[in-house]
């Protein structure tokens, strides 16, 4: 796992619910059951499968580049579910095609929707899928519910919890 927040944390429950040995890589080491740290350039070399579940922010642009690509095992698979440009996707495109990595499985792209022309379309060891996760009824009812308490809080003349 490249990212521990809640989405890390759950897909790390879920493979080592399957036993798998999972470890992952974040800013702040966390103490976890399911999972062991390791700083990023070790899971990369370690990893059969790696999910990436981070924020794009400048820090995390392109950290999935050519050269960390390049330093996974032969066979690794790449999943990303955090956000297009955190993955560099020419890189990836190359580390496919000369058998690098096994395979990709992705659900954000730098560019949405991915282009239809894109070099990933044409790749049979790719799995395309929409980035629909935020849409599901659970999600919404999730977000209506955070927005209600965002408001009584500054009715209340307090600070709100989520800002944008």
């Amino acid at each position: 796992m490249v990212g521990f927040g809640e989405i890390g944390r759950r897909c790390a429950a879920l493979f080592a619910a399957f036993g798998c040995d999972v470890a992952y890589s974040a800013r702040t080491p966390r103490r976890d059951g399911t999972a062991r740290f390791l700083p990023l350039r070790d899971l990369l070399k370690t990893a059969e499968v790696l999910v990436v579940a981070v924020p794009l922010t400048e820090e995390t642009r392109g950290l999935i580049s050519a050269a960390a690509l390049s330093t996974l095992r032969s066979g690794a698979l790449v999943v990303n579910v955090s956000r297009g440009e955190v993955v560099d996707e020419t890189a990836l495109v190359a580390a496919l095609r000369s058998g690098t990595v096994a395979g990709a499985a992705l659900d954000v792209f730098a560019t949405e929707p991915l282009d239809q022309g894109s070099e990933l379309r044409t790749l049979d060891t790719v799995l395309l899928s929409p980035h629909i996760a935020g849409g599901s009824a659970t999600a919404r009812q999730r977000i209506y519910s955070m927005t209600a308490d965002n408001v009584a809080r500054v009715c209340a003349r307090d600070s709100p919890r989520w800002t944008v």
